[in-house]
C-alpha cells in the first residue's frame, strides 16, 4: 500500500491583510471624476467590505474597502492607505447580555443601547424614555387628532410620575 499525496493546502479566502470587521484607521479614496467636489479625509471605522462591489473597479482603482464609521455611513478607502487599530467583536444585547445585537437599537439620543431579536419580543419599552423597563405600565390613550380611534401607549412609572400623568 502506498501513501496518498499531501492535500493541497488551502488557501484563505482572501489575500488581502484586511478581513470584514477590522476596526482600521487611514484616508478615504475619492475617485478621480469626483475629485472636483470631493477630498480624501481622515477615516476611522470597521471594514464593512473588501473590495468595492463595482465590476472591474478594483482592476482600475487598486484594491478597496469599504469602511462603516462611527455616523454609520460608509467611505470607500484603498488597502494601502489604511492600517489595522484592532479586530471589531460582534456586539451583544445590552439586556440579556449574550443575543447578537448588530443593528437593533432602542432609546434616546442621550441613551442608547442594543437589543438582540429574542429579547425585543419579550421586553417592555417606555413610550416616554424609550427604555426597556421589567416594572409595571401605565396605559396612555392617545387620539389621532380627534378623527380616528386613537391607539395606546404605555410608559414606565417612573415617567408618568416625573410627567404628572398618574395611574
Amino acid at each position: 500500500m502506498t501513501t496518498p499525496p499531501p492535500h493541497p493546502q488551502r488557501l484563505p479566502l482572501t489575500d488581502g491583510p484586511f478581513l470584514v470587521g477590522d476596526r482600521v484607521r487611514g484616508t478615504t479614496y475619492v475617485p478621480p471624476a469626483l475629485r472636483k467636489r470631493e477630498a480624501s479625509e481622515p477615516v476611522e471605522g470597521v471594514v464593512v467590505q473588501v473590495g468595492s462591489g463595482y465590476e472591474n473597479a478594483d482592476a482600475e482603482d487598486g484594491d478597496l474597502l469599504w469602511v462603516r464609521i462611527a455616523d454609520c455611513t460608509e467611505r470607500q478607502c484603498r488597502v494601502g492607505d489604511v492600517v489595522t487599530a484592532g479586530v471589531e467583536t460582534e456586539p451583544l444585547c445590552d439586556i440579556c447580555k449574550v443575543g447578537r445585537a448588530p443593528f437593533l437599537r432602542y432609546g434616546t439620543l442621550e441613551n442608547t443601547g442594543r437589543m438582540c431579536s429574542a429579547c425585543l419580543h419579550r421586553t417592555r419599552l417606555c413610550a416616554i424614555c424609550q427604555q426597556p423597563t421589567s416594572t409595571a405600565m401605565v396605559a396612555l390613550p392617545t387620539v389621532d387628532q380627534g378623527t380616528g380611534p386613537g391607539w395606546t401607549s404605555y410608559a414606565c412609572l417612573d415617567c408618568t410620575e416625573r410627567k404628572g400623568m398618574g395611574t
